[in-house]
């Protein structure tokens, strides 16, 4: 089994960190870091009681490629798996070896919601056709595993520096399906919706459609992208 470093950005995820926690107690022996970009709940200490590794900085507009960025100098592994607080993924790390043996730059996962909703299942549904179809068409926040040259790469993207906290996952997967192999693994991870949820299904969905569609064809500034985005 190669060595995979699970990386994990916080801030502000006291409610979701006691059901990541139990998870990765079922994940093979690989290293854990944490990285918090400013949480002010009880984050680190539930991680801390734990035991893992944490790197704490606080980031300018709660950027999850600044979180990110922070754990630039502290990976030895040969991949970098970016899980999200809200994935639960237990099969994952079990059956990477047969996936990399292909000898892909990375790979992003089959993506399904915790909660029964029907415009998200419809969503996940036709998201996944569509990536499982065009190969190079996926998002950041589906969990990737890429190699950690890779991962130092996007940590120096100048672009994210203007646009933090705006799009990121677009940005970031704009920059692999430019320059990178990747592959679709048939392997489910499974999401907590709970922005969605908190926000309103359909007006998230909405609102991030009407966000992609600015930034792709409207240039719009990413001070207004944020706005949008953070309002009700």
């Amino acid at each position: 089994m190669r060595d995979v470093t699970v990386l994990v950005p916080v801030i502000n995820e006291e409610k979701a960190l006691p059901g990541l926690l139990k998870t990765l107690e079922s994940y093979p022996p690989h290293k854990v870091i944490f990285c918090d970009g400013g949480s002010t709940d009880r984050s680190c200490e539930l991680i801390k009681e734990k035991g893992y590794k944490i790197i704490e900085k606080t980031v300018k507009h709660k950027s999850l490629w600044k979180t990110i960025c922070l754990a630039k100098n502290h990976i030895d592994t040969e991949f970098v798996w970016i899980h999200p607080v809200t994935v639960e993924a237990p099969e994952v790390l079990a059956k990477l070896q047969s996936y990399f043996q292909e000898g892909k730059d990375y790979g992003w996962f089959h993506k399904i919601y915790l909660e029964k909703n029907w415009p998200l299942s419809i969503q996940a549904f036709l998201l996944n056709k569509l990536r499982s179809k065009w190969k190079g068409n996926f998002l950041w926040t589906n969990a990737p595993i890429i190699q950690t040259d890779l991962f130092r790469a996007l940590t120096n993207l100048k672009k994210m520096r203007e646009t933090e906290g705006v799009l990121e996952d677009v940005i970031l997967s704009d920059y692999l399906k430019k320059h990178y192999d990747g592959q679709f693994m048939k392997i489910k991870i499974h999401v907590n919706p709970r922005r969605y949820l908190t926000q309103g299904v359909l007006n998230r969905i909405c609102k991030n459609i009407k966000a992609l569609y600015l930034y792709r064809y409207k240039r719009e500034s990413p001070h207004n992208l944020r706005e949008l985005l953070a309002s009700p």
